[in-house]
């Protein structure tokens, strides 16, 4: 949005609306991010305990928030990305799928796992 507004070619005051109106039905969710540490980057639609915990997690939000699991490009990372209405709700559910990506590929560490904690931020929802 805003490389459109900057480069001019969008441009939502035209109709002489004021830009705050763009904004009247933001609604600002808590986002988090875990990390989970894995042995193989198996794709997760292989991986009925991974579909199934992604799946329930999508109904549960059902439409108010959404959910990203991907592979980091880099390190032998799945990233569970959630948000959700309440901080209550997102971290139950990036928990269950945490935990689903754990039990199925999950990296067995000798120190005690992965020190990384998860991240909890708040973004707004168009």
């Amino acid at each position: 949005m805003a490389c459109l507004l900057r480069c001019g070619s969008w441009r939502p005051w035209a109709d002489g609306k004021a830009a705050g109106g763009l904004v009247s039905d933001l609604k600002v969710f808590p986002q988090t991010i875990q990390n989970v540490r894995v042995r193989e980057k198996v794709p997760f639609a292989k991986v009925p305990e991974i579909q199934s915990a992604i799946a329930a997690a999508e109904r549960e939000l059902d439409g108010n928030g959404r959910v990203v699991v991907r592979y980091s490009g880099t390190e032998a990372l799945a990233r569970v990305m959630v948000e959700a209405e309440s901080e209550e709700k997102m971290k139950l559910l990036a928990q269950g799928i945490a935990g689903a990506i754990k039990q199925a590929l999950g990296r067995k560490e000798l120190r005690g796992g992965d020190s990384r904690e998860a991240a909890v931020s708040h973004v707004a929802i168009f």
